[in-house]
């Protein structure tokens, strides 16, 4: 016995998301001429079967990756992360990528949420399809961002503005 109850709230119930994206979540078949693949396990195995890019450089990917950890002055990368990086130069290696923009209140707990949402689902992947191997990687988009995109939310059906350090 618990002393929580649970409670699950659709998606398009919490007026937070974009009717696009309550539509993808939902399956809703005008999206799909949209995307190849379905967002399912049959989809992921149609996608790994069918993958072919004859540009991709592994190696360089790679060596980019360790050099970023470098150029912070990590030398010492670790176990797990590094046999991680190095799987990438084998052509049986996806990678399961997420990535934050910068805004007003999605704040850490949401950015952790989908770090282990990510790592979670690289490891269920591992299990499901043990001929392949799937890295977690985590892309922080910092380089597009102008400050209209942050100045404002919505909260509560209210709309706030940040205008020179101040909300109104």
């Amino acid at each position: 016995m618990t002393p929580f109850t649970r409670i699950l709230i659709p998606f398009s119930k919490t007026n937070n998301f974009d009717k696009l994206i309550v539509d993808y979540i939902n399956d809703d078949d005008f999206l799909k001429e949209f995307y190849p693949y379905e967002d399912s396990l049959s989809g992921i195995k149609e996608r790994i079967t069918s993958y072919n890019n004859p540009r991709l450089n592994r190696k360089n990917l790679s060596d980019v990756l360790l050099k970023q950890y470098n150029s912070y002055g990590i030398t010492e990368i670790p176990e797990k992360v590094n046999k991680n990086i190095l799987s990438l130069l084998n052509s049986n290696t996806f990678t399961i990528t997420t990535g934050h923009q910068l805004n007003v209140f999605s704040g850490p707990l949401y950015v952790i949420y989908k770090l282990i949402s990510t790592i979670n689902l690289a490891e269920k992947l591992n299990s499901l399809f043990p001929d392949n191997h799937f890295v977690p990687v985590y892309w922080m988009a910092t380089e597009d961002h102008d400050i209209k995109e942050i100045t404002s939310l919505n909260l509560f059906g209210k709309n706030f503005s940040w205008d020179n350090g101040y909300f109104y």
